[in-house]
This record gives C-alpha cells, sequence and structure tokens, in this order.
C-alpha cells in the first residue's frame, strides 16, 4: 500500500510539474510590450534608509543623472513599481468620460506613476496622442494609457483627448 500510494503520489507531483513548467516555458513566448533585452532593474526606498521627500527626491535625481551620463546607458526612468511586480499595481475603478461608476459598473485598471523618460527607457512605442513631457504645462493633468485601455474605455473612439476619472 505504501509503495502504491508513493507511486501515485510521485506520478502526481510529476504530472503538476510538468504542467507548471509548461505554462512557464510558454510565458516566455508572450511579448510583454517592452524591450526585456537591454533592460536592468534598479529597486531603492530612500524612506528605507531615513530620507525624507526632499532628500530623496535629490538623490533619485543625482542617480538618474548618473545612469544617463555612464556608458552604454541609452536612458533611465523612474517609477512607483515596475511591470510584473509582485503585488502589482494599485488598481482602482475607472469612470469615462464623466460616467457613475455607482449607477452602472465601470472597468478596473491599474496605475503606475513614471516620468517622461520611463517609455523610453524600456522601449515602449507611442501609438497615438503626443509624447508627455513633465515641463509642458499642457501636460500638467495628462495621463498615458495602454492600447488594452483605451479599447476597454472607448470601444469605437480614440482615447485622445478623453477623460477619466480614477474612483
Amino acid at each position: 500500500v505504501f509503495v502504491v500510494l508513493q507511486v501515485a503520489g510521485s506520478t502526481a507531483f510529476l504530472t503538476l510539474a510538468l504542467i507548471f513548467g509548461g505554462h512557464f516555458v510558454s510565458q516566455w513566448r508572450v511579448d510583454p510590450g517592452f524591450d526585456a533585452g537591454h533592460l536592468a532593474i534598479l529597486e531603492l526606498d530612500p524612506a528605507q534608509h531615513g530620507y525624507d521627500a526632499a532628500r530623496g527626491r535629490d538623490l533619485t535625481d543625482r542617480l538618474l543623472a548618473a545612469l544617463q551620463q555612464t556608458p552604454g546607458v541609452r536612458a533611465a526612468a523612474m517609477t512607483d513599481r515596475v511591470s510584473f511586480f509582485v503585488g502589482g499595481p494599485n488598481v482602482s475603478r475607472v469612470a469615462p468620460d464623466g460616467r457613475d461608476c455607482a449607477a452602472e459598473d465601470c472597468p478596473r485598471a491599474g496605475s503606475y506613476v513614471a516620468d517622461e523618460r520611463f517609455f523610453e527607457a524600456m522601449g515602449i512605442p507611442l501609438v497615438a496622442g503626443r509624447v508627455y513631457r513633465a515641463a509642458d504645462p499642457a501636460d500638467r493633468d495628462s495621463v498615458v494609457i495602454s492600447q488594452t485601455a483605451a479599447r476597454t474605455l472607448w470601444p469605437n473612439a480614440s482615447a485622445v483627448g478623453r477623460t477619466f476619472r480614477i474612483e
């Protein structure tokens, strides 16, 4: 009985390992939407090292400037979290064009905060609209959304120039 249970258990675990291994290998074939081949990620939380907000911003600004001057670095950028981060994005309901989410179901979307060099550093091409520039007053209330979000919020229209509210 023990041998039969051990063989059955081993067979079940081997089958599960093969299934998980197959899914793992198939994920390597998925296009993540950015250039992962030439990407290095540095995680830094100045607050964990006793920096206040002003000193933390100064540290990250100096670090970005130094990285931009490093030979071989095409672009360096800051974001509050990276794609595929364990823990995921901040997920909120999104109300397009003044829709009332209390009266109807609104889609949910993840949000990230990133500087203007993020898309260049990640190798993410612009599909519609224009490049976001933090110094441009016209971009003060602008956001960048994914193609999936644009199709979900405005299925038969362009997302450029549209508005939404994060609840």
